[in-house]
């Protein structure tokens, strides 16, 4: 054998190891100085991607509950309040203008409805049409006078009303009448200005005030109606339930139960009715006594 073959082979290989070294540190020390520039460097394209990342974990895709009470103020309101304020859910009351006036105690619950951080108070009407409603969606312009004097009483900005004992809706984008003869009527109220709100899912009751659903049997119903899109805006849902229904103890219990188990999924935003989609308009205001935290 060639000694100086044998030599020239060794060196060969030797050096052929060191060129694979140095690329590999090379490398090394290019991965870790990306990573000390990301670091220090936020505006970077890598850092901004991972910014992009943590915000796609956050609430944006979440299913999005209104819930809405009405016909307050009444003696079931005090308690819907209080699930609000302890289980920090924003909700949506739509009160009576009338009832604020009927006694000293409803002129006081309304002020700690309107005195709370988790509130939004729309309009449910002067009257709620006496209960008498064939008679009352007979004429708009009466209807229309009907909603103002309650905006008036309550000092409301917002021109979000919802109707008394019908489920109609009347958006820029969404038009819907559960009883097709006072649909002119219905038309008439968007034409004068007013957004019409209506509900996907009701939590109903008997005449004596007994919830027909428990808890666990309407967020089986509310998770129905997400998996089948079956309300009126996709991923988003309206629930009507009615203040007096809670005086009673065991609907309180349901009400926190309800509230609490939706919170717990970890599936669902809570939001007041004035950001439903499509209600962009200048003439919706919070009112000013309430300012969402």
């Amino acid at each position: 054998m060639d000694p100086d073959a044998e030599v020239e082979r060794t060196t060969s290989k030797i050096f052929k190891a060191l060129i694979i070294a140095f690329v590999f540190i090379a490398c090394e020390n290019k991965l870790s100085d990306n990573k000390v520039t990301n670091t220090a460097n936020p505006g970077s394209q890598a850092a901004a991607d991972t910014i992009v990342t943590v915000t796609d974990t956050s609430n944006c895709h979440k299913k999005t509950i209104y819930l809405t009470f009405d016909d307050g103020p009444n003696k079931g309101s005090a308690n819907v309040l209080q699930v609000a304020t302890e289980e920090q859910v924003p909700i949506t009351m739509f009160l009576i203008g009338q009832h604020i006036c009927g006694s000293h105690w409803q002129a006081s619950s309304y002020s700690n409805i309107a005195g709370s951080p988790f509130v939004e108070i729309q309009n449910h009407s002067y009257t709620h049409g006496h209960n008498h409603f064939d008679r009352f969606y007979k004429c708009a312009d009466k209807v229309s006078a009907d909603f103002m004097r309650c905006a008036d009483s309550l000092h409301l900005k917002s021109n979000i009303v919802r109707t008394p004992g019908r489920n109609i809706w009347r958006t820029p984008t969404i038009s819907f009448t559960d009883v097709k003869k006072i649909a002119p009527m219905a038309d008439t109220l968007l034409q004068k200005g007013l957004i019409v709100m209506g509900w996907d899912v009701e939590w109903r009751f008997d005449n004596h005030l007994r919830l027909y659903k428990t808890d666990a049997q309407l967020i089986e119903q509310i998770n129905g109606l997400f998996k089948k899109e079956k309300m009126k805006t996709p991923n988003h849902l309206v629930l009507l339930a009615h203040d007096q229904t809670f005086v009673d103890s065991t609907n309180f219990a349901s009400l926190r139960r309800f509230v609490q188990k939706l919170k717990n999924t970890g599936e669902y935003n809570f939001e007041v009715i004035s950001h439903y989609p499509g209600l962009k308009n200048n003439n919706i205001a919070k009112n000013d006594a309430v300012v969402l935290k």
